[in-house]
């Protein structure tokens, strides 16, 4: 019986954003189906692309002053970034990967 090759996940190229407040310039520490990740900021990564599910799930909410003196909730992304285009020029350096923490 041929032995099946294991599907490996679909990456793909991003770019984390540093963010202001506590810990929003720190390496971000996820985890997938028992995988764990660590995802340096605002550097190319490559992620695989069910990651990047978990990350969107990641949200937290801000309290904004409204003009009226109370206070309105937005969530927002906790974790931002940008899926950086596959065209990459010859001269650029290959993407680093996340580091895979065991």
């Amino acid at each position: 019986m041929p032995r099946r090759k294991k599907k490996l996940p679909e990456k793909v190229k991003v770019i984390f954003r540093s963010t202001e407040g506590v810990g929003g310039k720190d390496d971000i520490f996820i985890g997938l189906n028992g995988q764990s990740f660590l995802i340096k900021r605002d550097e190319p990564v490559e992620v695989p692309r069910a990651l990047l599910n978990v990350i969107d799930d990641a949200i937290m909410t801000i309290y904004e002053q409204t003009e009226s003196g109370l206070s309105k909730p937005r969530d927002i992304p906790r974790f931002p970034y940008e899926i950086v285009p596959e065209e990459v020029p010859e001269e650029e350096e290959e993407p680093k990967k996340a580091t895979e923490v065991k």
